[in-house]
């Protein structure tokens, strides 16, 4: 049975308080910013999206002047034998500022997929709240993304995600994320956490190497750990 339980590891679309990577327009106080990611696995929540397999990612962001935001991006997708989708793509807008010391964004995704069978009712969106702060050479941040029908369950659901990281110089840092899934009438939450390390090649292309896992046992091998290396460039 085809079932999508997660997405948003470092290697989804990133989707931050301004887009990343180095403008390509500023024309009217606007900065578009294209960013393609290859990786040995595409995981969302600790979970495989990808069937263990290679994956690339394709991401263009407009970052306005006042703050606002707007994306699209799109990657493969691999659910197994029987489920035809191998392509899924998102759209994302949203705003992102300062509150006192604190960097704090509120975000709409929207998740789809290509060749979705009809009927299934796959596409989902989400709403994310993010706050966080900086401490010298340490960030600490606070992620929320509810969601009002649940890929494929047709179900309220809450994913919430404690994150931290480190910069260790000028190429490398450090971080990792604890987070939770939680389903309305489910018995299918679970928690997910991941740690990895960043190494900037330049200032545009990032390599990271990063484990991932979750506390699921009886979810098959898609559930299982990971070891993800993937390579950024951003145009």
């Amino acid at each position: 049975m085809f079932n999508k339980t997660t997405k948003m590891s470092i290697f989804a679309i990133s989707i931050g308080l301004a887009c990343s990577g180095n403008a390509l327009a500023e024309d009217n106080g606007v900065d578009i910013s294209v960013t393609l990611t290859g990786a040995t696995e595409y995981v969302w929540r600790g979970v495989s999206q990808s069937n263990q397999n290679p994956a690339i990612f394709a991401a263009v962001n407009a970052a306005f002047g006042n703050g606002f935001y707007a994306g699209v991006g799109a990657e493969n997708v691999d659910f197994g034998a029987g489920v035809p989708i191998d392509v899924e793509y998102d759209m994302w807008a949203g705003w992102g500022g300062k509150l006192n010391d604190f960097d704090v964004s509120f975000t709409a995704i929207r998740y789809g997929y290509l060749n979705a069978p009809s009927g299934s009712d796959l596409d989902t969106y989400d709403f994310k709240g993010a706050i966080g702060r900086s401490f010298d050479k340490v960030n600490l941040g606070v992620n929320v993304f509810y969601t009002p029908d649940y890929f494929g369950v047709d179900e309220p659901a809450v994913y919430y995600e404690a994150v931290a990281g480190y910069k260790i110089n000028d190429k490398w840092s450090v971080d990792g994320n604890l987070a939770k899934q939680t389903i309305s009438n489910s018995d299918a939450d679970y928690a997910t956490w991941s740690i990895g390390a960043s190494y900037s090649v330049t200032d545009n292309v990032i390599l990271d190497l990063r484990y991932l896992d979750t506390d699921v046992s009886a979810g098959g091998k898609s559930f299982n750990d990971h070891v993800v290396l993937s390579f950024k460039v951003s145009l």
